[in-house]
Parts: structure tokens; C-alpha cells; sequence
């Protein structure tokens, strides 16, 4: 259990069942408690980055649209970060249940195609310059 690993004494390895996706040549030292300021200070930066930069890519994206298509921009984005969660957990729980690998990979070279296709899509270099309306506003 989570409370034997961290009351355990921390020289001796955690009790734990070995499992098939276990790579038993790359055995090490398991010491939860050991590297847990690790993970807390990692989790602490990504929270501030995720934070900041979400703040940064909605007013940039909210400066690229006319007003009257806010609204609309915002209900996207709402859905593609909260609503679609379940979607994908359950997709990659499918593809997870039979090929582990392709759960990591499949999304990798997904991202990589998009990335690499987005500098092609003419209306898309466009994005860089605010609209017409939000100009007019600072003037």
C-alpha cells in the first residue's frame, strides 16, 4: 500500500509485484520518499508554467478574432480542454489495453504531422497579426 512504501524503511527496496510491462534490465533503487521534493518542485513549476502560459494563449488568441466571435472562440476552447478529457482517456485507455507503446507513440507522430503541416496552410501564417477590430480598439 501507498502508506507501507512511505513508512518503510528507505534502504530497503518497496514490496512490489512484478508486472509485464516491469523492464526488469534496468533495475534500480526504488525510493519513493527519496525523490519526492523532486516531483513536488517539478509539479510546482509546470502548475506556475501551465497557469502562464494558458493566460498568454487565450489573450492571443482573443486579440486574433472579432469581438463578436469571442464568445464563440472561448466555448471552443472550453471544450477541447475540459469537455473532451473523457474522450481521450477513454481512447487511450482502449489503445493502452491492447499496445502500450502505440498509446505514446501514435499521439507523438500525431503532433509532429500537425506541426509540421501547419506551416503549409496559408490562413495560418496569417495568425500573427491581430484583427482589424482589436486594432481599431487600441488606437
Amino acid at each position: 500500500s501507498p502508506c507501507q512504501l512511505i513508512t518503510s524503511n528507505r534502504n530497503e527496496p518497496p514490496p512490489h509485484q512484478a508486472t509485464d510491462l516491469e523492464d526488469t534490465s534496468l533495475k534500480r533503487k526504488r525510493t519513493p520518499v527519496g525523490t519526492l521534493w523532486l516531483d513536488f518542485t517539478l509539479l510546482a513549476i509546470l502548475g506556475l508554467g501551465n497557469g502562464f502560459l494558458a493566460i498568454l494563449l487565450i489573450t492571443w488568441m482573443q486579440t486574433r478574432v472579432p469581438g463578436e466571435m469571442t464568445g464563440r472562440l472561448m466555448s471552443l476552447l472550453m471544450l477541447a480542454g475540459s469537455g473532451l478529457v473523457p474522450v481521450s482517456q477513454a481512447l487511450a485507455g482502449a489503445l493502452g489495453s491492447k499496445n502500450l507503446s502505440l498509446t505514446f507513440i501514435l499521439p507523438g507522430a500525431l503532433v509532429l504531422l500537425l506541426a509540421s503541416a501547419m506551416p503549409l496552410i496559408r490562413p495560418l501564417r496569417r495568425l500573427g497579426t491581430p484583427h482589424q477590430s482589436v486594432q481599431a480598439g487600441r488606437a
